[in-house]
């Protein structure tokens, strides 16, 4: 896993209550960015749905963010991640319900910053 400090360069764009009505075009490039460097900097789980399954079964995983050690933030980031594969509007869901940000302030508090 690389620096995964620069994720918290975007802190700000999640935090800012307009972001999601700024329009599809300007929120897809900020977003695109953002995942981009998580893919970089190494921090997802590739085995996320597996470990969910086993850790949370029909949990709501939002709710594991607050307490959630560094695997168990990986797997929830891998999640909210990857399964916009599955579903064009998902990440959607995680800007306007403040997701990212919550993980990006556990990680932040996780790593010591």
């Amino acid at each position: 896993m690389n620096n995964c400090k620069v994720l918290f360069n975007f802190i700000p764009y999640f935090e800012d209550p307009t972001v999601i009505s700024l329009g599809y075009r300007q929120q897809d490039d900020e977003i695109t960015s953002f995942v981009d460097e998580v893919y970089q900097c190494g921090i997802l789980n590739k085995n996320y749905f597996n470990v969910l399954q086993e850790v949370a079964p029909g949990a709501d995983y939002e709710c594991l963010i607050p307490d959630a050690d560094l695997e168990t933030l990986r797997v929830l980031l891998s999640f909210y991640i990857c399964q916009k594969n599955f579903a064009s509007t998902l990440w959607e869901t995680p800007i306007k319900g403040k997701i990212f940000l919550q993980l990006l302030y556990r990680l932040r508090t996780i790593l010591g910053e």
